[in-house]
């Protein structure tokens, strides 16, 4: 089973007539998925749609009654493995889905051979409720691999920490609402648009928040530290400019009007987070990242990069 629609790139090449029933209903809802999901055209999806014709056809042919051809010699075809649904001793809700899945090839292989008006309807009975929890299980498992796609999708590796911080929150800014699904936004990841829920949406956004409220409180204790050096430094300026200025000449350090100017743009972006968080402007995260990773100015060690994937995938898996 794939894990991931958006790493999945495969395409089966096992012969459909050598594929069970199981199988090639596993494989049409892999391809449907992942062909739903897609917002251009590739290589790839042409390959996938046509593999997908060829399965629909295999699985065409499983209701297909397996008589022998009138006039033909030979041995009669030998009646398919009794299924246990006949004697009433299997319970598809208890049973693992290895056994499941052999129990419903059994079925539909017997129900192709001919079976009586009795024994058709029971195994019809039967092969629903075993559809029915083949049906559960890919649900499931559709649900990892959406949750495990969300998770690939707002992650990022290359680059420093400042460099992975914007490309994450560029990445949930950019999740828009599904024009046919409301309630339902969409996270494009290359040419795969995987959905996302709005409390998920709303979950990693606060994260964001709560984020990016450290990082203020960090920046304005840094801030305080700059304010008390600049005082510091415009003192002695005031009181002995010839030794100041042979000092910063000496150890190239800067001027009190340039550490003035960097005080006050610190100051002006301190005022822009707090407004930022005060208003909760989620939907505008990547411009305020623009303004803040413009503080590398300060030489500031804050530890940008706290969105890694391992956060996402939490806040992913608490939703």
């Amino acid at each position: 089973m794939a894990q991931s629609d958006v790493l999945d790139q495969s395409v089966d090449s096992t012969p459909v007539e050598q594929m069970s029933y199981s199988q090639v209903g596993e494989e049409i809802h892999r391809y449907e998925r992942w062909l739903a999901k897609q917002t251009g055209s590739s290589a790839l999806e042409n390959a996938r749609s046509e593999r997908l014709i060829l399965l629909r056809g295999r699985m065409a042919a499983f209701a297909t009654p397996t008589k022998k051809k009138a006039g033909s010699k030979g041995p009669r075809l030998p009646k398919p493995p009794r299924p246990k649904s006949l004697d009433g001793d299997f319970n598809p809700w208890q049973a693992k889905r290895a056994d499941v899945d052999a129990e419903l090839n059994a079925i539909v292989a017997y129900l192709a051979s001919g079976p009586s008006k009795a024994e058709r309807k029971k195994l019809e009975s039967a092969r629903l409720s075993c559809e029915a929890v083949v049906g559960e299980g890919e649900e499931r498992h559709d649900e990892a691999i959406r949750r495990a796609d969300v998770s690939i999708g707002l992650s990022s590796t290359a680059g420093g920490e400042d460099e992975q911080m914007k490309a994450i929150l560029g990445k949930i800014e950019g999740i828009r609402p599904d024009p046919e699904r409301k309630g339902v936004y969409l996270l494009q990841v290359g040419t795969t648009s995987v959905p996302v829920a709005e409390a998920e949406l709303k979950g990693l956004q606060g994260n964001v928040t709560d984020e990016l409220s450290k990082i203020s409180s960090e920046l304005l204790t840094v801030l305080d530290h700059a304010d008390n050096d600049y005082e510091a430094r415009m003192e002695k300026a005031r009181d002995h400019p010839w030794v100041h200025g042979l000092a910063s000449w000496t150890s190239s350090a800067e001027e009190p009007q340039d550490m003035d100017g960097k005080v006050k743009a610190g100051r002006n972006l301190q005022r822009q987070v707090q407004a930022f968080l005060l208003g909760q402007r989620t939907d505008h995260i990547a411009d305020f990242q623009r303004q803040f990773l413009n503080v590398a100015g300060f030489g500031m060690e804050l530890h940008a990069a706290r969105l890694n994937l391992g956060k996402v995938q939490d806040v992913v898996d608490q939703l």
